[in-house]
């Protein structure tokens, strides 16, 4: 886990979300694993559907297709939004979720979501950090402490004892992020 949250942090701070393919702006085709893009889309935007998939075991987010029965999800770099993340909600089996580069600002979906060993929230919008304390489950946590202090994200560290946090402190420029 630590060596997933670690390739994690490096990628959001040394490589922009729109130079991996699959995420945010690529223009590519190329499929995340359980993610149903389509090929001839010129936009490069995701969508489209599974032909065979169950729709009660799948979730779309943004017009990403996903199998509930995901253990790991990617959207980095996507500007998502808390609405279009609340299909999360059914993801019973997600084991890690990265949703760096983002716009979410409400962290209450994920103190649900027992399953989850690692969350990567870094370069977001000013989220409900306080909620995400409650997550004592979680083996690593990505953030990005904005208006936090050294004592502060101290603070909050001591609160998750047996979790891992990795806080990007420097927040990034949007000219940097994009």
């Amino acid at each position: 886990m630590k060596k997933i949250m670690t390739i994690i942090l490096l990628l959001a701070l040394l490589i922009t979300p729109a130079a991996l393919p699959g995420c945010g702006g690529s223009g590519g085709t190329e499929s995340l694993p359980g993610v149903s893009v389509p090929a001839n889309d010129p936009a490069g935007d995701p969508g489209g559907s599974f032909s065979s998939a169950d729709p009660a075991s799948t979730i779309t987010i943004r017009g990403m297709i996903f199998s509930t029965d995901e253990t790991e999800i990617h959207l980095m770099g996507y500007d998502l939004t808390d609405e279009e993340i609340a299909p999360l909600k059914n993801m019973t089996n997600l084991k890690g979720l990265d949703l760096c580069y983002n716009l979410l600002t409400d962290a209450r979906i994920f103190t649900d979501m027992k399953s989850l060993e690692w969350l990567c929230l870094i370069e977001n919008e000013r989220t409900n950090m306080h909620l995400l304390k409650s997550m004592k489950w979680l083996e690593e946590l990505g953030l990005t402490p904005i208006d936090m202090d050294q004592a502060q994200r101290d603070a909050f560290g001591a609160e998750m004892p047996n979790t891992d946090i990795y806080w990007q402190v420097r927040r990034l420029p949007d000219s940097e992020r994009y």
